[in-house]
């Protein structure tokens, strides 16, 4: 979800801030699970949590920055070949291919 949240919610901090607080609870499991007999308090648990939870919600954000997903491929494949397409067409059809491209541009 928090993958999807940073691919087609670009723009919804909130979802962005929930994922990151779902994501505290675990971790907090996680670590009060593992290291039950260390001397810490539970503030510093907490503390420790909320720095992993904007650790993994930041790395995500990374991750989806820098990937080109294939939906994104796929258009841009489908927009260059109408583009050789239009390139390539007679005079009388023209008018008819730009508003195949613009189809396609309004798709995206």
């Amino acid at each position: 979800m928090i993958f999807r949240s940073f691919y087609f919610d670009r723009k919804n901090v909130g979802v962005k801030v929930l994922h990151g607080l779902i994501l505290t609870g675990p971790i907090f499991y996680f670590y009060w699970i593992f290291q039950p007999f260390q001397d810490v308090s539970r503030v510093t648990y907490y503390f420790m949590t909320f720095v992993s939870a904007i650790v993994v919600v930041f790395a995500v954000f990374l991750i989806t920055k820098y990937q080109d997903h294939r939906i994104n491929r796929l258009k841009k494949g489908q927009f260059e070949l109408a583009k050789f397409t239009f390139k390539n067409t007679k005079a009388e059809k023209r008018e008819e291919m730009l508003t195949t491209i613009e189809r396609i541009v309004k798709d995206n």
